[in-house]
């Protein structure tokens, strides 16, 4: 399962907990993106960019580190 990380001000702008684990959500791939203010690195790039304005369904579970999200 592929996984990308949000740090905590993208967790806070697009209103996901970034310690707790969430219940599956739905963010467009290209909101989070844009939400990564320094820019991501290829491997991120590599998910998300080829998606575009798709919504993508995330979630992160108890043993996620804080701020990775499971990408379903």
């Amino acid at each position: 399962m592929k996984q990308i990380y949000l740090d905590t001000e993208q967790c806070h702008e697009l209103e996901l907990p970034y310690w707790e684990p969430s219940e599956p959500i739905w963010r467009s791939a290209a909101l989070i993106l844009g939400s990564k203010r320094q820019g991501y690195d290829s491997h991120h790039r590599g998910i998300l960019e080829p998606l575009g304005d798709t919504p993508i369904l995330i979630f992160r579970d108890e043993t996620t580190a804080p701020g990775w999200y499971s990408v379903i």
